[in-house]
């Protein structure tokens, strides 16, 4: 999935139908932020964290392992698309 198919927003229920994840996210230049909350329809709020992803391309990556001391790297790239994962897109 490149960033062109990314959803800012989305909610994902769970499989005991008490607990709700919502997912925000902002992406910026090489940066993704985001804000993941959980909630429990009994309990209330469970969880609000807010995190940042860094995006590197693969050379980037490659020089900057280079440059502080590692010296086989190899990058892979033939990864297979996930499979068995159910989200729910908010528009």
């Amino acid at each position: 999935m490149g960033l062109s198919a990314h959803h800012p927003d989305y909610w994902q229920g769970s499989l005991e139908k008490d607990i709700v994840v919502c997912r925000q996210r902002k992406v910026e230049e090489n940066t993704v932020y985001a804000r993941e909350i959980i909630l429990s329809k009994q309990k209330g709020l469970i969880r609000d964290r807010t995190y940042l992803i860094r995006l590197y391309k693969s050379q980037d990556l490659l020089a900057l392992l280079k440059h502080v001391g590692f010296e086989s790297v190899s990058i892979h790239t033939d990864f297979p698309p996930p499979t068995g994962i159910k989200v729910t897109m908010v528009s």
